[in-house]
Order: C-alpha cells, then structure tokens, then sequence
C-alpha cells in the first residue's frame, strides 16, 4: 500500500512540474512526526518523515518543511505558521497536512475537538490551499506508542488508538 501512495504521489509531482516550468512545492505543515530534526547531535537518530521526503523525490520537487514539534491545528493557526505557508503556495504547489496528536492535548493553547474545532481548522487549510490553486493532501495522524514497564518488571511498549474520534470529512468538498 505504502508503495502504491509513494508511486501515485511521485507520478503527481512528475506530471504537475512538467505543466509549469518552475519546480513544484510540496509544502509539510504538522507536528513532529514530521519535523526536521536537528542532525548536529549525532546520537540523536530521530527525523520526522517530512525531512526525509527530499530525498526520494526529483529536483522538480521542492519540499517546504513547515511542521514544528508539539504543534496543533490551532497553534499552527494562532503562531502565524500558516498564514507564512498561504502567502507562499502557488497553483499547482501541495500541501501536505498532518496534525492530531497535540490537538487531543488538554493544553488550552493546542487543544481542539474531533468533529467541531479540529475538523474546521482542517478545513480552513484545504480551503486556502485551494484559494490558491493549491492541492491539499491530508495524512491521518499515527496512533500514539506508549512505553512502560508490564507486571513481569519487563520494559515493553504498545499501540494506543487515541484518535478514534478523528475521521474523514471531506467526501464532498
């Protein structure tokens, strides 16, 4: 399935940086998961997906890296993050959207609510992109992975669902 999307995204970007004669943008907004990370500590082995996306595409492909590290829809609203990405995106640009770990957060500041806030803020940024003649991709937020220690005394981790409220809405628009 992975090779598939990876396939049809590639052939997306081929066939639009053709049309125009400049590169195309792929612009990343979100949260760590698909940050750049900092490689000055080489220990430190950790990279988001977006900062590894440059190099599985073509020079015809620009990729924009916007995500932040703790960043919800509505802190990425609120800090201006977007308002940098819309004033920047082109027709023919992507748009590649993929929050919902830090919106579930209790913190005033970053939460939102599955199927009010969240989905509206989502929205908004399809919306723009599209203002813009923009092509908005959203990415489901991966379930969270939770470390601890079993009744054995062994160190162990799972899978924890906590986005099960977060569905897609956008079948007619």
């Amino acid at each position: 399935m992975k090779t598939k999307l990876l396939l049809i995204a590639i052939i997306l970007f081929s066939t639009s940086s053709f049309i125009s004669n400049r590169p195309v943008t792929v612009f990343m907004i979100g949260d760590s998961t698909m940050a750049n990370r900092s490689i000055q500590n080489k220990n430190n082995k950790e990279r988001g997906w977006g900062m590894m996306l440059a190099g599985c595409l073509t020079d015809r492909v620009i990729v924009d890296n916007h995500a932040a590290s703790g960043r919800s829809t509505k802190s990425f609203i609120n800090e201006k993050r977007w308002e940098r990405v819309l004033d920047r995106i082109q027709p023919g640009d992507y748009v590649f959207i993929q929050f919902g770990h830090n919106d579930e957060k209790e913190d005033p500041k970053l939460h939102t609510e599955p199927g009010t806030t969240f989905d509206d803020n989502l929205r908004k940024f399809v919306a723009e992109t599209r203002s813009k003649g923009g092509i908005p991709v959203l990415f489901n937020s991966m379930v969270r992975r939770k470390f601890y220690c079993n009744e054995n005394g062994l160190y162990t981790d799972s899978l924890i669902d906590t986005h099960g409220e977060i569905i897609c809405f956008l079948r007619n628009g």
